[in-house]
């Protein structure tokens, strides 16, 4: 019998109440009545009519936290129509964008004189930062890459990278001069390439909320190389002034600072990635490398929940380069108004608040529009990246996004609850009968919430769930560590789970009796030391994997995987490793004494 999916979140959100009720006791009454009328719309808006000052704001935050991002209670037809209605909402943002910008440009008199300057130097600030387009293009064959992202026409479980290193080139006709170069990168012939043109990408839904999807494109298959070569140049760019796009930790130690001092604003930009008009980057990139760009984007779409048409914006969520290119237009911007202490992360803008205005001013000349509900420039609250902080203190919700349906989905769920309540609370009371109820793993804290439940390393050695091996804490589930000499820690994650969806176990793990597990593929070898633990048992393996041409995706420091909550689990490895439990079966003593010589031998 299927249970509703707002019974859940509702008894979480009572709980919450119990241990943190509200100041405003009529508003607090407002939500139990809709915590028991299961009233949707009123909770995933719990903040509607809050400010920042409200004393219970970050309360009414996490009360919201537990409904809006939540994808098992949204209707999948309304979500797709809202989205599709923003997507044609930002197309003819766009539209607008590209006739304006284009009076302007041929008419550059009638333009006010100081919004002139503030183009001209977010021009020559892009210019500086992207560099020589020559040293990019000798650098272009080590910087293209191919990744396991679906594409336009190959979906997910289709597009991992050896699938498409083919003869057969899907990109658009004008990149017909770079071709040889993406050729001899893939390690084919010129001569045996098959042009076959393709200048649309696909446009799909993926979650957001509960009330609308979002949009996202599938690139061509080979469009894709030379729009991650770019990123990888931006990004090497943009570190170099001060913006690195491979941590979010500047922005958010900003924001904590702003949210203390109050002399800088966090600035959201309402979808961003679809609103960067083809004239923004026409009028504002080198032309050199907006021809690059041009060359690299779809110029078209198709999807199967709207009719076909042209692109009005540059570049969608899921062109390779989009990310970079806004970054470089929002910290050109922040630079054009005169800003002495700017910080860029895509959308995430902080700058000083007394400039908000006028960056507000020049981004919608551009084609821009800010996100008055997520962008804060007074009182004691600051978001950015992620995290949410109230004079200075720490108080980003803990976000439910879907019914539990494993058991690492509830691990997830109840380190969540513990982390939020507190001991004897209500909250602490309903994560132990969770915990009681859905019996998932005991692990010691580590990074990952869904690899079990937390508890203190003293416990689990008490409970015989974590041994040293390599000098390193393993346990239930899968751990991967480098040898002792070296002190680096990855895991396999991604990449194990891809060998285990495409091949049968039995083709991919097959092991000795010296307890050697390999893993093979066509590629480079490269050998790693990894731990796997099975209730009180460690079993050393050596694992040999070989990475495909993306450099093996995902690598996660302290990720465990538990094996019996993959889906392929139950399926493969049962009837390859012929025991009924993970947890309960000791292999090692059942490998030495299968191994062990006979009364008559000795």
């Amino acid at each position: 019998m299927k249970t509703n999916p707002m019974a859940l979140p509702c008894k979480i959100a009572g709980a919450y109440l119990d241990d943190y009720p509200l100041a405003n006791k009529a508003r607090e009454t407002e939500l139990r009545g809709w915590l028991r009328s299961r009233h949707l719309p009123g909770l995933a808006d719990a903040t509607s009519g809050s400010d920042v000052s409200d004393p219970d704001f970050a309360k009414l935050r996490q009360v919201s936290a537990l409904f809006k991002k939540n994808k098992s209670l949204s209707n999948g037809r309304t979500c797709t129509e809202n989205a599709v209605s923003t997507f044609l909402r930002a197309e003819k943002q766009c539209r607008i964008t590209n006739k304006r910008l284009d009076y302007y440009y041929e008419n550059p008199d009638r333009l006010p004189d100081d919004l002139l300057n503030q183009v001209t130097r977010m021009q020559k600030s892009i210019a500086n930062t992207l560099g020589d387009f020559g040293d990019f293009l000798a650098e272009l064959p080590s910087l293209l890459r191919l990744t396991s992202g679906a594409t336009h026409d190959r979906s997910r479980p289709r597009s991992y990278p050896h699938l498409k290193v083919t003869g057969r080139i899907k990109a658009p006709q004008r990149l017909l001069p770079l071709y040889g170069v993406l050729a001899d990168s893939l390690g084919q012939p010129r001569d045996e390439l098959q042009l076959v043109p393709d200048d649309v990408n696909r446009v799909q839904m993926v979650p957001k909320n509960w009330e609308t999807h979002r949009t996202i494109a599938a690139e061509p298959t080979h469009a894709m190389p030379f729009q991650l070569a770019f990123d990888a140049w931006g990004k090497r760019c943009l570190r170099k002034v001060g913006i690195d796009l491979s941590s979010q930790e500047l922005n958010q130690e900003l924001s904590r600072w702003a949210s203390v001092l109050g002399v800088l604003a966090t600035v959201d930009m309402k979808t961003a990635s679809d609103t960067t008009a083809y004239n923004a980057v026409a009028w504002l990139f080198p032309w050199e490398w907006f021809d690059f760009l041009d060359r690299c984007r779809s110029k078209g779409y198709s999807s199967d929940v709207m009719d076909d048409g042209m692109y009005a914006k540059f570049s969608s969520m899921g062109n390779g380069s989009t990310f970079v290119i806004e970054t470089l237009i929002f910290a050109a911007a922040c630079k054009a108004v005169g800003s002495e202490c700017y910080s860029v992360y895509g959308d995430d803008i902080i700058i000083e608040s007394r400039l908000v205005p006028e960056l507000d001013r020049l981004l919608r000349f551009v084609g821009y529009r800010m996100n008055e509900t997520k962008s804060f420039t007074d009182g004691p609250f600051r978001e950015s990246c992620g995290t949410d902080w109230l004079a200075g203190k720490l108080v980003t919700p803990f976000y439910m996004r879907r019914s539990p349906a494993s058991r690492a989905d509830w691990s997830h769920l109840i380190n969540g609850l513990i982390t939020l309540g507190y001991e004897g609370g209500s909250l602490y009371r309903l994560a132990q009968d969770l915990l009681l109820e859905e019996e998932p793993a005991l692990v010691p804290w580590n990074e990952a919430t869904m690899a079990g439940v937390w508890i203190p390393p003293s416990v689990a050695y008490d409970l015989k769930l974590i041994r040293n091996s390599w000098q390193t804490p393993t346990y239930q589930g899968y751990a991967v560590t480098l040898p002792p000499d070296d002190p680096k820690r990855v895991s396999l994650r991604r990449y194990l789970l891809w060998f285990i969806q495409k091949r049968h176990l039995a083709d991919v793990f097959r092991e000795n009796q010296d307890g050697v597990v390999l893993v093979e593929d066509n590629s480079s070898s490269h050998e790693t030391t990894g731990s796997s633990v099975s209730g009180s048992f460690v079993r050393k393996s050596k694992v040999v994997y070989r990475p495909p041409l993306d450099r093996v995706p995902g690598f996660i420091y302290g990720f465990w995987i538990d094996f019996q909550d993959h889906p392929m689990y139950h399926r493969y490895v049962k009837s390859v490793l012929r025991r009924k439990s993970w947890k309960k079966v000791n292999v090692t003593n059942k490998r030495r004494s299968r191994n062990r010589p006979q009364k008559a031998d000795r």
